[in-house]
């Protein structure tokens, strides 16, 4: 495969997952996904799209703001760079099996990966696994898995979200009966 190729996959997955922290700081912050401005989280400064740049910018400014000099967190650019990474490898797997364009599978499965990317994220962040994440995109996995999208059948999906969901439920459950306090 041509290095030039794998290289601007891997400048797509950058910008990919810049966009996907920059949702996810949104959401954790209880904003507008909408909104278009990118703010300093101590400043709140409006950033340039030269402080945007992915990877590139935390390492141009020294991982502080450009505006207010004030540290910025090293979970940006380590998330920024796993992120491309996942994205790059995943893009290449669905190369293998599909030829150049890696359509459909490569979608669904960057959606799949986009949202575990999100729960890593705000997770890592404010110990939260937020909804849009995880129980949001139970029907749209469940509709997958009926359409035949996906390489389980229906009933394996619907129990594995049943499970994925009743599980952590049940042990929150019983830490309250027991602690008499949230255990999650």
């Amino acid at each position: 495969m041509d290095l030039i190729v794998l290289l601007g996959v891997f400048a797509l997955g950058l910008v990919w997952t810049s966009l996907l922290n920059g949702f996810a700081h949104r959401l954790l912050k209880e904003r507008s996904v909408f909104d278009y401005k990118a703010r300093c989280g101590s400043c709140d400064a409006d950033l340039s799209w030269y402080d945007l740049l992915p990877l590139i910018s935390h390492f141009i400014f020294g991982g502080k703001c450009r505006l207010c000099t004030s540290p910025l967190s090293l979970l940006y650019p380590l998330l920024e760079l796993f992120g491309a990474l996942v994205f790059t490898a995943l893009w290449y797997i669905r190369v293998i099996d599909y030829g150049f364009l890696p359509y459909p599978r490569f979608f669904l499965d960057l959606l799949f990966v986009s949202a575990l990317f999100l729960a890593l994220r705000t997770d890592l962040e404010e110990m939260v696994i937020l909804r849009v994440s995880s129980l949001y995109l139970i029907p749209v996995w469940l509709a997958c898995a009926a359409g035949n999208f996906l390489e389980i059948d229906l009933l394996t999906s619907f129990f594995g979200a049943l499970m994925g969901y009743f599980l952590p439920w049940l042990a929150g459950y019983l830490y309250r009966l027991a602690r008499g306090i949230d255990g999650m």
